[in-house]
């Protein structure tokens, strides 16, 4: 995936599952997805039994991610869980799992495919 022009989230519905691909602005403080991801916890919040996968950029110059936006997906990750949905997250994985080590379990797979691949298959169950 190659850095959008549109910096920020990019929300979609893709059938029985919800897409949100994170383009963060190099450099740029985390600040406004940090607010686009609560955003997205609160409406999850909203609806039980959502199916999400949440995408992560593979660039070569990010080798860590805010720490505010991990929150944030394992608040995500929390809600999912307790109303019966899930998460699955896409990215770099050795960073996305140091970044998300020691709180909740989040499935993590390295593409965009994979994780859409992924929820059709809970969907369908």
């Amino acid at each position: 995936m190659t850095p959008s022009p549109n910096i920020g989230l990019e929300l979609a519905a893709a059938g029985p599952y919800i897409t949100a691909h994170l383009n963060p602005a190099l450099g740029a403080p985390p600040r406004q997805l940090v607010k686009a991801l609560g955003a997205v916890a609160r409406k999850v919040e909203e609806h039980e039994g959502i199916l999400l996968a949440i995408h992560f950029p593979n660039l070569p110059t990010i080798d860590v991610f805010p720490p505010a936006l991990m929150r944030r997906v394992q608040q995500i990750a929390g809600i999912l869980q307790r109303q019966g949905g899930f998460l699955v997250v896409s990215g770099p994985v050795p960073v996305l799992e140091k970044a998300l080590s020691g709180g909740i379990p989040i499935c993590l797979v390295a593409s965009t495919s994979e994780a859409e691949d992924l929820l059709r298959k809970i969907a369908q169950d």
